[in-house]
């Protein structure tokens, strides 16, 4: 798409505003920025903008671009469609100037894990790929246009957030791995959050492919209708999935390929990423060899190393219940666990329970501690502790644990009471730890 001269305003500057502000210089545009931050550092955008507020100024334009985390129920954007001004997101932007295939993934969970999974097993076939979008630790799809060829796997990782502002983009294969409730204190409802998932098959055609999981019934729901060929994946053997387990080995139709792999991440990730090799036409070989060399993600059961016979894991990627539950089913033991955060407004049901079940002793830290605290009280459930900050947590965590102990940092929620983002806490979190092996 042609941008030369083009009046584009970006509404949000932060990660991807400033991404999407870099490709629209470098593609002609003139750009104007807005965000609400005073704070924000602006040193090195070089173009006019306003901070403190988004004014009607933004309005003065052919396009706009908005970043994920702006809802588009905003007055100014609710504005522009209304004048015939075009709102797409960076991750729209970014698209019009890709022209190999992109494999896009999305769902509640998973998405970071099998991401970078599908692109260590790209790697180990020799194959150039890449990772951005919505991914730790923040690659905007715009800061990698120019890195791209044709013959480059574009891989993405998709959010709901960013789904809302597609136009045109289109996926060769579009994964979907999930959708448990979450962000319903952004999106309306359970029904409104399905119907965003859906606008990843959006401009799909009958070429395409959409590797989807079986065993959750909100996306064979949501599939439904959508244009492109569907491969099923499933942890159990079915005669509608294409790839799935059976007696210890995973299969994709009728061949039998490897035995399951011993890995700390989902199976359902695992067999989304072995659906998406396979159309790719990677060799078995090489597609075990990549899984078994996969170290993980970043903050997602992220082992950070032993104190005194206690193993400490990073997991502060887990900031919904069903991936809080998923999470507690991996580990082999009860864990010393540190939950907590901010609430999304969805049922913390699951998470009592799985504590109930699962957890030897749990420090409970966040704006959530005193549903969480009550709670577990009135199921009779009393090893808990409240924490003022993730040093006080690690110090309980570790009084309480004994040699052989898991100490778990598996939030639940999200970060924004205490921390700027996931990463941060995380962050924090390792510190903490390293903080308490030098003491």
């Amino acid at each position: 798409m042609n941008l030369v001269n083009r009046r584009v305003s970006v509404v949000g500057l932060k990660r991807s505003g400033s991404a999407a502000i870099s490709l629209l210089k470098k593609k002609g545009a003139f750009v104007f920025g807005s965000d609400i931050d005073k704070t924000i550092d602006i040193s090195s955008l070089d173009i006019p903008l306003e901070l403190g507020k988004n004014s009607q100024r933004i309005l003065d334009a052919d396009l706009v671009v908005v970043s994920p985390g702006i809802s588009l129920q905003h007055s100014v954007l609710i504005e522009a469609k209304k004048r015939g001004i075009p709102v797409v997101g960076e991750l729209e932007l970014a698209s019009w100037f890709i022209h190999s295939p992109i494999i896009a993934v999305t769902g509640t969970n998973g998405k970071t894990t099998t991401c970078l999974l599908i692109d260590n097993i790209m790697r180990t076939a020799s194959l150039d790929s890449v990772v951005a979008g919505n991914i730790y630790p923040g690659l905007p799809l715009s800061l990698v246009v120019d890195k791209i060829s044709r013959e480059t796997v574009v891989i993405v990782e998709v959010s709901s957030f960013q789904l809302e502002t597609i136009e045109k983009f289109r996926p060769r294969i579009a994964v979907l791995l999930n959708i448990t409730p979450d962000h319903l204190d952004r999106h309306p409802s359970m029904e409104e959050y399905k119907k965003i998932k859906t606008r990843i098959f959006k401009n799909q055609e009958k070429t395409d492919f959409a590797v989807l999981n079986f065993d959750d019934e909100n996306v064979k729901e949501v599939f439904n209708g959508a244009e492109s060929k569907a491969v099923y994946f499933s942890i159990s053997e079915s005669k509608k999935v294409k790839v799935y387990t059976k007696d210890g080995f995973i299969w994709f139709g009728k061949e039998q390929l490897f035995p399951i792999p011993e890995m700390d991440i989902p199976l359902e990730d695992i067999l989304a990423g072995i659906a998406v090799s396979k159309i790719q036409g990677i060799r078995n070989e090489s597609i075990k060899e990549g899984l078994l060399s996969f170290t993980g993600a970043p903050h997602r059961m992220e082992n950070i190393g032993d104190i005194n016979g206690r193993t400490f894991i990073n997991n502060s990627m887990c900031t919904n219940p069903s991936s809080f539950v998923k999470s507690l089913n991996v580990l082999k033991k009860r864990p010393i666990l540190i939950m907590g955060g901010k609430s999304k407004k969805v049922d913390i049901e699951p998470i009592l329970d799985a504590v109930i079940k699962k957890v030897k002793f749990c420090v409970v830290m966040g704006e959530v501690s005193n549903l969480i605290i009550r709670s577990l009280k009135e199921k009779d459930y009393l090893n808990f502790y409240f924490a003022q900050d993730m040093a006080d947590a690690i110090q309980r965590a570790y009084s309480v644990s004994s040699p052989g102990d898991v100490v778990f940092l598996s939030p639940g929620f999200a970060s924004f009471d205490m921390f700027k983002d996931f990463q941060e806490r995380g962050d924090v979190f390792k510190k903490e730890v390293k903080n308490l092996l030098e003491g």
